[in-house]
């Protein structure tokens, strides 16, 4: 009983040091408000739409003009581009920007639609996510399984390494864990990508998911594409048992 309450109190500590880390977080963003900073804009990697990378060029750029993100003074510190093929012809019928604020450390979600090779039909500014506007919405509901490494317990991880404090943050937490006895593993910036999220989640021994985001409550933003509600429902029946995420 004695082991059971210090692991609990072990991931009582790491979520305390994640809390603090993202509220360090939020203020470093907002001193950074006014500075010159590159937008990095990420495609989206899902491999569902045969030649994707050969257009994800071509989408950035119509992006970063559609939106003005070439600006020096823009008000954004990083987006992502998820393409969304609805109707199963294997190439994109819809591009959902999610853009990080500098100042408020929130997100704004924009939904483009195309038309044929991507030229852009029409935009939708403050856009609410909705069921399928995530590729990991129409993820099948049964898929393999793969776990990277099943001795894991504790899971931490961030996308946005261009802010120092998520990844203090991070580092922090790991060597708690591992100082705690547990084995731990790391995720930052492109590795923290729908698909690692994915196997990792199915690890039998997973206990902790914690990661620095971006407070959205709209889904989980990382790398690569965005998790809503409805790809942690597809997941398999007692996937998240006995683990938590934070």
């Amino acid at each position: 009983m004695k082991k059971l309450d210090v692991k609990f109190k072990v991931l009582l500590i790491i979520f305390t040091i994640l809390m603090v880390a993202f509220s360090q977080l939020t203020a470093a963003v907002a001193q950074n408000n006014g500075k010159q900073k590159p937008i990095s804009i990420y495609a989206s990697a899902f491999k569902h739409i045969p030649g994707l990378e050969k257009s994800e060029k071509n989408i950035i750029k119509s992006v970063v003009k559609a939106l003005n993100l070439r600006e020096k003074k823009a008000k954004y510190h990083r987006g992502t581009i998820d393409v969304i093929d609805m109707d199963g012809d294997r190439e994109g019928d819809f591009l959902i920007v999610a853009l990080l604020k500098k100042d408020s450390y929130g997100m704004d979600i924009v939904r483009i639609t195309v038309s044929d090779n991507y030229r852009f039909r029409s935009i939708e500014k403050n856009y609410v996510l909705k069921y399928g506007d995530s590729s990991t919405d129409w993820l099948p509901a049964t898929r393999a399984c793969d776990c990277p490494d099943e001795t894991v317990e504790i899971l931490l991880s961030t996308c946005e390494t261009g802010i120092p404090t998520a990844v203090a943050g991070i580092e922090y937490s790991y060597d708690v864990a591992v100082a705690a006895g547990y084995t731990a593993k790391k995720l930052l910036g492109s590795e923290e990508n729908t698909v690692e999220i994915d196997n990792w989640l199915c690890c039998p021994n997973l206990k902790y998911w914690g990661r620095i985001g971006h407070g959205y409550t709209g889904g989980i933003v990382v790398a690569d594409g965005n998790l809503t509600s409805a790809y942690f429902d597809s997941l398999p029946a007692g996937a998240l048992s006995g683990k938590s995420l934070y």
